[in-house]
């Protein structure tokens, strides 16, 4: 049967459309977070996109995933333990991500993704105020607002933005030590407090991944203030 004429025959409702794109928007970005699919590869167009998949995302499609894998070994209908234990595992995947020189990027790469962060959300002083700094510190307040009242979700996600934005570039081009620290704190507990949802995008956590030097990031781990591995995202 010819498929197109199928798909005219079921048509898919707009929700249904929008769910199958989330899908594949999370399915690229974990291809882009894990190295798979380079971030240096995709036109800065693609960016967006990757903003709009939250780390949260990746790591339930990475512990579907895993699922799926095991299967046969774990069975259908697994225990609320076991798939609490894959979950668990995508975490400690994502985290040891940071430190994998495997998926690092070449700097001479990290051009575009620079201009891309300094036009949308850096001022001229390099301070996180840029033309497009206002929604996307509004897609993180909603994105608390289940679990913080508007004021503490407005708090929580500026200071996470500016932490981020304003060090990523001089922590991955001079690999300057403060700037990673910086960094390093805008990731604890998903950009936010134990219990709330994580606030890190994919573009953000796929910059961090792709170009912050491994060997620094191993070390901050163990010596710099308010940083821990086991809280990093």
């Amino acid at each position: 049967m010819n498929l197109l004429k199928l798909d005219e025959m079921v048509p898919s409702t707009k929700e249904q459309m929008e769910t199958d794109w989330r899908h594949a928007s999370t399915h690229v970005a974990t291809n882009v977070m894990t190295g798979r699919l380079p971030l240096s590869d995709l036109d800065p167009e693609c960016f967006p996109r990757l903003e709009s998949v939250w780390l949260d995302d990746i790591r339930q499609n990475l512990a579907y995933f895993s699922w799926i894998n095991n299967r046969e070994e774990a069975g259908f209908w697994s225990p609320d333990g076991v798939r609490q234990q894959y979950y668990h595992e995508a975490c400690i995947e994502i985290r040891n991500l940071l430190v994998e020189r495997r998926v690092k990027d070449r700097l001479e790469n990290f051009v575009s993704v620079r201009e891309y962060i300094g036009e949308r959300y850096l001022d001229e002083f390099q301070r996180f105020n840029g033309e497009h700094s206002s929604s996307l510190t509004e897609l993180k307040v909603r994105r608390l607002s289940a679990n913080a009242a508007r004021q503490m979700a407005e708090v929580l996600a500026a200071e996470y933005s500016r932490k981020f934005y304003e060090n990523i570039v001089p922590a991955v081009e001079a690999c300057d030590q403060e700037a990673c620290i910086g960094v390093l704190q805008a990731f604890q507990h998903g950009g936010s407090l134990p219990g709330f949802p994580s606030i890190v995008t994919c573009f953000e956590a796929s910059v961090a991944i792709s170009f912050l030097d491994a060997t620094t990031v191993q070390a901050l781990w163990k010596t710099a203030p308010n940083v821990s591995k086991d809280t990093t995202f």
